[in-house]
């Protein structure tokens, strides 16, 4: 009984050392401002096969010089009275980055509350950092390209998901709806107004649309609108998708944009 109790004790000092390890590896990384540390991290977190590891993470280009950054990091915690038993603690870190200078991030950690009697989930920052002046070239260079300025909202948003007939009976999704009702009735500004958002996953839907309105020889587009198409067809980074009952792992944009087209597009 006595051993039991001590392998109980031993347990939580030890998950609840692992979660102070993660906090603080993270608030050490993120502290440096630089994108190549913190990519090596991710990495070093994927190969060790320990207690912490990156469930969800994706790195994209939102506009010229600049990416999005998200990942998320679950710490295994055992439990006082069952040390057989764990539950994690989940970390969420969300970045702007150049090439190599983070201009903005946030290190967030999921905490739950019920609602109506049900359980749902938000984050409690634990630190937050941006460069203003970095940060406002990032909103330049957005709108010098996009010709529209950042809707922030958009950013970082977790619930937006590409998807291709999800679930097992591949029902189309809420957004697909729409692209089939813009398109249905030629919707061209609706379509637009998606291919300028700053979301990834609207951007591919809105090239979906698009190219089945030029296919139709229903679409003119400006030459600024293939610079803007064309960005999004070659960018670098992944999306959050969904075929049938799969998630992941994430396919690149470039993956799902090629199967959109529409013939010469202008040279950025």
């Amino acid at each position: 009984m006595y051993k039991h109790f001590l392998l109980v004790l031993f347990l939580f000092f030890l998950s609840s050392s692992l979660n102070a390890q993660v906090q603080s590896s993270l608030v050490a990384v993120l502290q440096t401002k630089s994108f190549g540390k913190l990519k090596k991290y991710m990495d070093s977190v994927n190969r060790n096969e320990g207690s912490a590891t990156i469930y969800r993470d994706y790195i994209r280009n939102l506009t010229t010089g600049y990416k999005e950054v998200i990942f998320c990091v679950d710490a295994r915690i055992y439990k006082k009275e069952n040390p057989s038993s764990y539950e994690f603690d989940w970390f969420r870190v969300t970045c702007i980055t150049t090439s190599k200078i983070l201009c903005y991030y946030e290190l967030s950690k999921r905490k739950d509350t019920l609602v109506g009697g049900q359980k749902e989930h938000y984050y409690e920052t634990i630190t937050r950092y941006r460069n203003d002046s970095t940060y406002q070239l990032f909103r330049n260079e957005f709108q010098t390209l996009f010709q529209t300025k950042i809707d922030e909202h958009e950013l970082f948003d977790e619930e937006s998901v590409y998807e291709e007939g999800c679930g097992p009976v591949g029902w189309p999704s809420e957004w697909e709806e729409k692209i089939r009702h813009f398109v249905k009735n030629k919707e061209t500004d609706s379509l637009m107004v998606w291919l300028h958002s700053i979301n990834t996953e609207k951007q591919l839907y809105a090239l979906k649309g698009l190219s089945q309105l030029k296919k139709k020889d229903r679409l003119h587009l400006t030459a600024h609108e293939k610079k803007i198409i064309r960005f999004i067809k070659y960018k670098k980074g992944t999306v959050r998708y969904c075929k049938g009952c799969v998630f992941g792992p994430p396919p690149s944009v470039r993956r799902i944009a090629r199967k959109f087209h529409f013939g010469i597009l202008a040279l950025l």
